[in-house]
């Protein structure tokens, strides 16, 4: 369709002014280079294939009149976008377009986009009106839907979603306004409205409800919500790369597509993977099991078995990887998601922590680190520096913007990051969460311990993940330890292939089984935090010459702090004993300072007391542990890191299980919490030790549906799905799929010091803090370039950042939004960690956990 059919004005109209040189976009322009980069994404990602996937579930996929106008209408959201541009009070106001026509109503409103929708609709409700006779029943309905569903994406390009039903109540609003002003003075240039002219607005409203409530099931209702996150992304990445070419002559042509010869050639030259094919050739699959296997062999037939079952299963789209700590299941993920990029475009290892895609990236260094492949591996997360390509001395302007362009729509072949940044990609309502959204096509995505999700979510999240991976072409490999069966709580509507078909042949055998012994002496008393310093001490004395490395897990941070205290007063200042405290207290650069040492095995001594943040993925070996009970599947998260590499010259691993704080209390809505699922059942002391958590999530998920799909209250599954995503509430479905409770009680400071880095260079953390404050100040820098500088600046100020509760009595020096800045923060150390006393002294309390 052409731009001519709904505005045929004999002057021109223009799109974007630079601020700098005045010059100015044609309307048309924009347009096409709008155009130019969806077919670009499209040949790139198979765009239109995927929309057919879309249209099939919609009943929309026929080569008949309402199949060719879908298809029409998903194209014409470019060429509508921003035709609200058009108006005399745009192109006066914004564009300063002295060959604008006099007009009594339309000389002041220089907004854009709900104009552009209320084109859109007005132009598709007619024909779909007028072609009546052309399309069945249900197609109407589905026709009407998306056309209301495709004026959203065009109106909210801009801005944030909400709920559809409150953006059709302000559009009635507005569109009742905007109707009378032009049956009296049309808008210059613009063609005459057919369908709003005829058809009353409420009744048009009216009729969009009744055919969203007239599809009934669930999975319908997911098709809507994925379509507009889609064509939302598609359009705002278009938008961006077409004004971005405009400003700066920048074009970009590659969207971050992986190549996946270059990453399989490399892996498949490392030393692991030649160790493991040579065993593949001549052992695998081993005939005979004694129980004596080493650990390198397990890890070899895990790998292999993995490998092979895919074969098998390349057409689905779930996968379930379930393999004892130290199995190797990071490298196993990478081979499958390497084997599934041949045919697919990208790869996302998403881990429950900011600090383990971190640690991540770090390992996939020593395989692709000296080659060119280094380059295509991203972190994201708000952790880590926005990093271009290329020198950016060469040409700084390309290197900013494409930076950045990069990072916003993450064109990247291969990317960590957290579980909370790829749930807002998912479900999250804010423009910058929702626009990366369709790299998701055809991508594999890793998801590295699923059970440290809300388990009062787990139901929702599987229906989503089904529904997402195939209407995306999406591979989602799901791995852990102790992983539940999260297909039992959908009744069979999602199929999951489980690429090891017995697990406990592993799990089970001495080598990983024997490894650990949990000892549970300590939870036959009332334990004390002094009872359990003398047992520390006397596992000390009993380890005072081979040494050891211990771990103290608490469940309250306070706890760690009075624990890590008495144990400082008791070792004195002549031990030779490390003692280290790791809380969430800690910044980075004091989380590594601590860990580093234990993983490069530079203490022969060490006690580390921390809190729950060592549970999940770090990488450290310690030989005794003890802990504090809570849920069983963190207890076997502990246990992974007490003995990791295996039984240590003929001694293995000891972990003392303790009950000192009420864990129940701090997770107050998690099924695990019921006390027949905790070790304090002696069962499940059983299933811990042989390893058989399928008993144990059975149970689990028996008191989710008893307790809550079962519930028509708004926390059921019925009304969520009934309600919240039947009337598309981007709101409440944000707000129930939060892996994390928001929390608005915290605030983050800037505490200044000086620190010395690994490589002798210091950071200082006020010069920092100034250079940040000079980079929002600086009104002339490219937006690009301010971007992507205030990201290393950001990443610099984290070495330094701390949250506390909120309180209004923050001796700060500065405040910038609600970031504090306090010059002096050495006063609040000793001995190179956090005196918490001292804080609190000044009024400034630490989050509890």
């Amino acid at each position: 369709m052409n731009l001519s059919v709904i505005f045929h004005g004999d002057w021109e109209v223009y799109a974007h002014r630079d601020p700098v040189s005045g010059k100015r976009e044609l309307l048309q322009e924009h347009i096409a280079r709008c155009e130019k980069y969806r077919i670009r994404i499209s040949q790139e990602r198979k765009l239109l294939k995927i929309e057919e996937k879309f249209l099939t579930k919609l009943g929309l996929d026929k080569d008949d009149f309402a199949g060719k106008l879908v298809k029409e209408m998903i194209g014409a959201v470019i060429l509508f976008h921003d035709l609200g541009k058009g108006t005399p009070a745009f192109q006066k106001n914004k564009m300063g377009n002295p060959n604008t026509v006099p007009t009594k109503y339309w000389g002041d409103d220089s907004s854009h986009s709900f104009l552009s929708a209320f084109l859109y609709l007005d132009f598709y409700l007619y024909e779909i009106k007028n072609g009546f006779n052309k399309v069945e029943k249900e197609q109407k309905k589905a026709l009407i839907a998306l056309a209301w569903e495709l004026s959203y994406v065009i109106a909210k390009h801009h801005s944030n979603f909400e709920s559809m039903e409150a953006y059709l109540k302000n559009f009635q609003l507005k569109a009742e306004e905007l109707l009378r002003k032009w049956k009296e003075e049309p808008v210059p240039g613009f063609s005459q409205l057919r369908y709003f002219y005829e058809i009353p607005i409420a009744k048009s409203i009216n009729q969009y409800f009744m055919c969203r409530k007239a599809f009934g099931r669930t999975e319908n209702d997911i098709v809507h919500y994925f379509f507009i996150r889609l064509e939302y992304s598609i359009l705002v990445a278009c938008d961006y790369y077409a004004t971005t070419e405009f400003n700066s002559g920048f074009e970009m042509d590659c969207f971050g597509k992986a190549d996946a010869s270059k990453f399989r050639e490399i892996y498949e030259r490392s030393h692991l993977m030649e160790s493991i094919r040579k065993y593949g050739k001549e052992s695998y699959p081993r005939k005979k099991w004694d129980g004596k296997e080493k650990i390198n062999i397990l890890r070899n037939e895990l790998f292999l078995e993995a490998e092979e079952n895919l074969k098998a299963a390349e057409e689905d789209c779930i996968y379930f990887v379930e393999a004892p700590t130290g199995s190797g299941k990071s490298n196993l993920a990478l081979n499958l998601s390497l084997k599934f990029l041949e045919h697919a475009d990208k790869v996302f290892e998403i881990y429950p922590f900011n600090t383990l895609a971190e640690q991540n990236r770090h390992t996939l260094e020593t395989i692709f680190g000296k080659t060119e492949a280094i380059n295509d591996i991203a972190v994201v997360n708000s952790l880590t520096p926005i990093r271009g390509r290329g020198n950016v001395e060469e040409d700084p302007e390309k290197y900013y913007k494409e930076a950045l362009l990069d990072r916003q729509f993450l064109n990247y072949p291969f990317i960590l990051s957290s579980h909370v940044t790829f749930f807002r990609t998912l479900f999250g309502t804010g423009k910058e969460d929702i626009m990366s959204f369709f790299q998701l096509l055809n991508s594999v995505v890793v998801l590295d311990e699923i059970q440290s999700y809300r388990n009062a979510i787990w139901t929702e999240i599987m229906i989503f993940l089904n529904s997402c991976a195939e209407l995306m072409n999406m591979k989602i490999i799901i791995m852990s330890a102790t992983l539940p069966d999260l297909s039992q709580l959908v009744d069979g509507k999602c199929n999951v292939v489980k690429l090891i078909r017995n697990p406990e042949k592993y799990t089970l055998h001495p080598t990983f089984a024997n490894r650990v012994i949990c000892n549970y002496e300590l939870l036959q008393e009332e334990i004390t935090l002094d009872r359990l310093r003398r047992h520390v001490l006397e596992n000390m004395q009993l380890r005072e010459k081979s040494g050891a490395k211990i771990l103290i897990t608490f469940i309250k941070k306070q706890t760690a702090y009075d624990f890590f205290h008495r144990m400082k007063e008791d070792l004195g200042e002549q031990s030779e004993w490390q003692l280290k405290l790791l809380t969430g207290d800690d910044s980075i650069y004091e989380r590594e300072s601590i860990l580093k040492p234990i993983r490069e095995n530079v203490w022969e001594k060490v006690i580390l007391i921390s809190t729950q943040i060592v549970e999940a993925g770090v990488d450290i070996d310690m030989d005794i542990g003890y802990k504090d009970i809570s849920k069983l599947d963190s207890e076997e998260q502990f246990l992974g890191r007490i003995a990791r590499s295996g039984i240590k010259n003929g001694i293995p691993g000891i972990v003392y299980f303790f009950n000192l704080d009420q864990a129940e209390k701090i997770y107050r809505d998690d099924y695990r919490m019921e006390k027949s699922l905790t070790l304090g059942n002696e069962e499940m002391r059983t299933v811990l030790k042989e390893k058989r958590f399928q008993t144990y999530y059975e149970q689990v998920m028996h008191y989710l549906k008893e307790m809550k799909n079962r519930k028509t209250s708004e926390d059921g599954l019925e009304y969520f799905f009934s309600e919240s995503l039947k009337k598309l509430d981007f709101l409440k479905i944000q707000k129930r799929m939060e892996l994390i409770e928001e929390d608005c009680w915290h605030v983050d400071i800037i505490l200044c010091r000086k620190l010395v880095m690994e490589d002798g260079t210091e950071k200082d953390g006020r010069k920092i803090w100034e250079h940040y404050k000079e980079l929002l100040s600086d009104y002339q820098m490219d937006y690009s370039e301010k971007k992507v500088k205030l990201s290393e600046c950001q990443s610099d100020l984290n070495l330094f950042r701390y949250q506390i509760k909120r309180n209004i009595q923050i001796p700060y020096n500065e405040m910038i939004g609600e970031l504090y800045c306090v010059y002096d923060g050495e006063q609040y150390f000793q001995d190179e960690k956090i005196d918490r006393e001292k804080l609190e002294g000044d009024h400034m309390y630490f989050i509890d956990l």
